[in-house]
């Protein structure tokens, strides 16, 4: 039986009607949105099934829900495919979705902790004049010098594959940027419609006052080396202190390129993208133009 690799989509990939397919066909992730709903004390379901979008968009809902939805096209997955995996990726918040897939979280804890996370995020992104924007074309290199020339705080925040880095910083400071790295030879370079400068140290309250918080949890440390961390760009090991690393995840840039390299030198393996949309199978393609990667989204990828 072929291992698998498989990869967990971050915040920005919701979009309204995810997971719905899966819930009207199965009744496993039916009970997974009902027990989310519990959790939470609210209908996440409802936001991600119906919206509307400016809601699901908002960062304490967008997080969970895409646990959510991950969570249901992971069940869906198990179902239907051989189920094999190696290891566990996930961007940003989806390195949530990875370690409960993993067996390193519960569900019910991860809600919590993905819910708390979020809440804290939107703290800071309201106390703070922050933003980001995607940067295409240009290198790593040149990106830093980028944001070491404008007139305000500006990092790099996501590296997420060959020719796509994301920067995060001040929000006055943003339009600066752009203009610059397009004189510096960008194809694109595009504001983002987020809320605050994530991975950056606008975020820093938010990461001090979470890593409190997941004090509490306890995880099955076992299996966290199955694991890609974002902020190291590697496995975790058995010196690697969870709590540490998963607030500073949310204050350091996304090392994703290094996590997908890693995971095709750990090969063969075949890749799977659990949850919604493509993004991380179009930056796979760019690492290693001839890795296939299988999406499980709806009902007829499934078919498919």
């Amino acid at each position: 039986m072929a291992e698998q690799c498989l990869l967990f989509p971050g915040q920005g990939a919701q979009k309204v009607g995810m997971g719905k397919s899966l819930f009207e066909v199965s009744s496993s992730v039916k009970e997974l949105f009902q027990k989310a709903d519990n959790v939470l004390g609210r209908e996440i379901s409802k936001i991600c099934f119906d919206g509307p979008e400016e809601e699901l968009n908002r960062t304490s809902n967008a997080q969970v829900a895409l646990l959510c939805s991950s969570m249901a096209s992971l069940e869906i997955y198990k179902q239907h495919f051989d189920y094999n995996p190696k290891i566990f990726c996930g961007l940003s918040l989806g390195e949530y979705s990875a370690q409960v897939a993993a067996g390193v979280l519960r569900f019910e804890d991860a809600l919590n902790i993905v819910q708390k996370r979020s809440d804290l995020m939107q703290e800071a992104c309201e106390s703070t004049n922050g933003g980001m924007a995607s940067i295409i074309g240009l290198d790593l290199n040149s990106v830093k010098e980028v944001c070491e020339s404008v007139s305000g705080y500006m990092t790099v925040a996501n590296l997420n594959c060959p020719g796509q880095i994301v920067i995060s910083g001040d929000k006055d400071a943003l339009e600066e940027a752009t203009v610059k790295a397009k004189q510096a030879g960008a194809k694109l370079s595009v504001i983002l419609k987020v809320a605050g400068a994530f991975h950056s140290k606008l975020m820093k309250e938010a990461a001090i006052s979470f890593k409190e918080y997941i004090q509490n949890f306890s995880i099955n440390k076992e299996r966290l080396k199955y694991v890609l961390s974002n902020v190291s760009g590697s496995f975790y090991n058995n010196d690697s202190d969870w709590q540490e690393m998963m607030s500073a995840q949310i204050i350091s840039p996304v090392l994703f390129e290094e996590n997908l390299r890693l995971a095709i030198n750990s090969g063969p393996l075949e890749f799977v993208e659990i949850g919604t949309g493509k993004t991380l199978a179009g930056m796979l393609k760019r690492v290693d133009r001839k890795i296939k990667c299988l999406n499980i989204d709806t009902i007829e990828d499934v078919q498919a």
